[in-house]
């Protein structure tokens, strides 16, 4: 699925009062105009990921990409601050949208329909016709939708897809109190559930998430899931917090969540059962992880047959779901010597799950590692490298950082080739 935005620029006159849109008191959106340099943004289908749909920004959603646009509601100076925000929040409701399903009709596979969404989850897009006719659409069905975005929404993912995280976070809150399309604050959710992600502060990255899958069990956005795959002990705050998740039954994504971020605590066994059940409760997407989360408890004792199962259960996955099942794995070869064998299990997660920022930068150092012991210090300086321009702030960024140093301090100052660690 894509997500088109649109920008209208220029001093073009409002159609309400003709006045200049930029100090009309109006949302351009009211003028009616054509807009311009529309910019689709990429969205992988739940289960499937085409070419392209992924951008290489550390911590991008697959859901939707950020565009440099703007569909700014600018307020007059002379009108109240309040009737100014309330026409902009009507315009924005009332905003045409555009949807496209795909056909084998069509010669171009797809059928364009225009209204207003209702709404759109996992399950079913509503859009609603000019007529006042309400219809519903498999979201498996859904190709493309067209709908303009606030301009704290724009501006937030154009910050995120910089890296700047903190400020976008606060750019989302903005966005989402202010818009009035339940769809479109579910979009907005899992933007901030990756930035979360991407600053490793899992505690608000697990609440984000929590209130996206409460508002839509079936989320288009459920690979932004903030599961624990890194060795790593929970703080304080999320390891109680994560013990209450085991006791929503009334919601398995949240069981899912406790389990995993108390497999490294006193509590794994509880952690381990709970995973036990979910893994055979015929969800297509909590049950394949459940099962990945178990194996973190056999890293260090899996034997190669295991490990070849595990590799068939992860190409059965769901692939927007692999990145953490990768990560796993590549951690087990590494447990058995086989280096180089893990280093390309570790690799596909920087390469193909951009997005899962601190898991990919984790993914880098240890792949670094491994090459290491395969005397390829080369190569492993090059990933230390990588992560640290790639990734930085990161706490992966900062080992890698060390590793180099080490390196230098080990003689290492010319490596394979005559290359030098920098």
């Amino acid at each position: 699925m894509s997500v088109v935005l649109f920008q209208i620029e220029g001093d073009t006159l409002c159609a309400t009062t003709g006045l200049p849109c930029a100090t009309a008191g109006l949302p351009c959106a009211t003028a009616g105009l054509p807009s311009s340099a529309a910019i689709t943004i990429g969205q992988a289908n739940r289960g499937t990921r085409q070419p392209g749909d992924f951008p290489e920004q550390a911590g991008d959603c697959p859901d939707f990409r950020a565009a440099k646009m703007g569909l700014s509601p600018f307020l007059c100076p002379t009108l109240p601050v309040v009737l100014a925000l309330a026409l902009s929040l009507t315009a924005a409701a009332a905003a045409e949208d555009t949807v496209y399903i795909s056909s084998t009709s069509s010669s171009r596979g797809s059928t364009r329909l225009s209204g207003q969404i209702v709404d759109y989850t996992g399950r079913q897009l509503v859009l609603q016709t000019a007529g006042g006719q309400a219809r519903s659409y498999p979201a498996e069905n859904v190709v493309k939708v067209e709908t303009p975005y606030t301009r704290e929404q724009v501006e937030a993912d154009a910050r995120m897809d910089r890296g700047e995280f903190d400020s976008a976070l606060a750019l989302y809150g903005k966005a989402r109190s202010a818009e009035p399309r339940t769809w479109v604050r579910r979009q907005i959710t899992a933007r901030m559930v990756w930035c979360y992600q991407a600053l490793e502060r899992p505690a608000e990255a697990c609440g984000e998430f929590l209130v996206l899958v409460e508002s839509d069990p079936e989320t288009l956005y459920f690979d932004c899931i903030p599961l624990a795959w890194m060795p790593s002990q929970p703080p304080p705050a999320l390891e109680s917090t994560a013990r209450a998740w085991l006791a929503r039954d009334d919601l398995p994504a949240a069981v899912l969540l406790g389990a995993s971020h108390l497999m490294n605590t006193p509590s794994r066994s509880e952690a381990i059962e709970r995973l036990a059940r979910l893994a055979v409760a015929g969800d297509g997407r909590i049950a394949p992880l459940a099962v990945a989360q178990t194996w973190r408890a056999a890293v260090a004792t899996t034997d190669p047959e295991r490990l070849r199962t595990w590799q068939q259960a992860i190409e059965r996955m769901p692939e927007p779901l692999r990145a953490g099942p990768y990560y796993v794995l590549g951690r087990a070869l590494a447990q058995q010597g086989q280096w180089e064998e893990s280093a390309l299990a570790l690799m596909r997660v920087p390469i193909l799950y951009g997005e899962h920022r601190a898991l990919a930068a984790r993914s880098l150092l240890d792949a670094g590692r491994s090459l290491e012991k395969l005397g390829r210090t080369t190569q492993a300086a090059r990933l230390y490298r990588e992560l640290i321009e790639g990734r930085p702030g990161t706490r992966s960024a900062d080992e890698a950082r060390l590793r180099l140093d080490e390196m230098r301090g080990e003689g290492r100052g010319s490596l394979q080739g005559g290359e030098t660690v920098e």
